[in-house]
């Protein structure tokens, strides 16, 4: 939801989940995408699920993330998880993204791409990032119980290792060690010995097939930001992505309520050609959300991405105190707001995702 009313070509740019492009000058590009909404699958089509090993005490739980309300991955000490990367990346050419918080900053580490558990990878040692056994760094620190996006980029002769875009390390592996080895696979937050794994929380996990630059590192946000729309002014003030809760990606919107049919869950789907976790409602039900402090009455905008299970007739929205049958419906695919005539144009198509926007400017809905 937004808090003004879009303009054609705002709304005509809404993209309906984040797009994944290649960065133009590297060429590098996305394989794999853990967000952790509630599961170990990857956002991106064709990379593997990840994997826990260690300590199998994981949960999902709501965190505060960057000032955005996520779900993240909590894991206990002795806790990680591990991918195999089998025809996803080059053995000594990628580049690793990972947003994670840790329990305590004494020595844990982050990453190895090690057959064995021996003490190799990146580390941090007292908070300073450190690859094991050359020397640590000495800017930059992890903080217990703060989130940090930690990058490592193997060149194929360097490694550069980031926090939060700003580069800690960089340095000749002689010794091969961000190279995958024979098993190809990549360890997450993996003990050695029974050491070295504090436990923390992990947000986000990106995998890229190439090795990004300086600068393409420097532009990687943890996630999408909510920004204001120039031209109109208009801000989002309400994100509901259904990662396996009701709860606004936009802090100080509140949660949204289930209504009617209680029969909801929240399950794995593909969007638009990208894995997400979505809210799959019975026949009867819906949500609701007050916007009391949000909205302005008859000047918001309401984007809505969404499958139906039919294309009878149904109600998309209504701002209405009663539920009496006006608002947004479709009706045999095309959209009517009752009791003005029924649109011409366009459709929807039962089981076929579709975004649908209102736009309410005081005079005109559009």
């Amino acid at each position: 939801m937004y808090n003004g009313a879009l303009t054609d070509t705002e709304v005509a740019a809404l993209t309906p989940v984040a797009p994944i492009s290649v960065i133009p000058a590297s060429g590098a590009k996305v394989v794999a995408d853990y967000r952790f909404e509630s599961s170990l699958k990857s956002s991106v089509n064709g990379a593997p699920d990840l994997t826990v090993e260690g300590a199998n005490n994981i949960a999902f739980v709501s965190d505060v993330v960057f000032g955005t309300n996520r779900t993240v991955l909590d894991f206990v000490a002795g806790g990680g998880v591990h991918l195999d990367t089998t025809g996803l990346l080059t053995r000594d050419r990628y580049t690793m993204v990972a947003l994670f918080e840790s329990a305590s900053v004494g020595t844990a580490r982050i990453l190895d791409a090690r057959d064995t558990a021996d003490a190799q990878g990146l580390f941090f040692n007292n908070g300073h990032l450190w690859i094991n056994p050359y020397p640590p760094a000495v800017a930059g620190g992890v903080v217990a119980g703060q989130y940090t996006q930690i990058a490592l980029v193997d060149d194929g002769q360097y490694v550069h290792v980031y926090q939060d875009g700003i580069k800690i390390l960089d340095l000749v592996d002689t010794l091969d060690l961000a190279a995958l080895g024979a098993n190809q696979v990549l360890h997450f937050f993996r003990q050695s010995d029974g050491s070295y794994a504090a436990g923390g929380r992990v947000a986000r996990i990106r995998l890229y097939d190439g090795a990004l630059t300086d600068a393409e590192v420097a532009t990687l946000t943890p996630f999408v930001a909510p920004a204001p729309i120039v031209a109109s002014g208009a801000k989002v003030v309400a994100d509901y992505r259904f990662e396996s809760s009701l709860v606004s990606s936009v802090v100080g919107a509140p949660d949204l309520s289930v209504q009617g049919a209680n029969n909801f869950a929240f399950v794995p789907d593909v969007v638009f050609g990208t894995n997400r976790m979505v809210l799959d409602f019975g026949g009867g039900g819906g949500v609701r959300v007050d916007t009391t402090g949000l909205l302005i009455r008859d000047r918001y905008t309401m984007v809505a991405l969404f499958e139906s299970a039919s294309v009878g007739t149904a109600r998309i929205l209504d701002a209405r105190d009663t539920a009496d049958a006006q608002g947004l419906f479709f009706r045999n695919g095309q959209l009517w707001i009752n009791p003005y005539p029924v649109a011409v144009a366009g459709g929807v198509v039962a089981h076929q995702y579709v975004q649908v926007a209102l736009v309410d400017d005081g005079q005109f809905v559009r």
